[in-house]
């Protein structure tokens, strides 16, 4: 390892399972960017996450997902 370089630790926050997933990518979605930035390169044209978003449109997982998801808000 670089002796330059720093290790941090992230803790997921939450109380159920979902939401410390969510917790931990929003973390590293914001190291993401922030990185970006200090490197001079435009965060926001990710070809492999639209190119993702565009199959789950196709294939109709979005739905699905936003299905569950309110099946599981509404049961708690």
């Amino acid at each position: 390892m670089n002796p330059d370089s720093k290790l941090f630790e992230v803790w997921s926050q939450g109380k159920c399972a979902l939401a410390k997933m969510l917790s931990t990518i929003c973390i590293g979605d914001f190291a993401s960017v922030y990185l970006a930035v200090l490197r001079k390169v435009d965060p926001t044209p990710v070809k492999t996450i639209a190119l993702l978003k565009e199959k789950m449109k196709q294939s109709g997982t979005k739905e699905k997902i936003i299905r569950e998801l309110e099946l599981l808000a509404a049961s708690r």
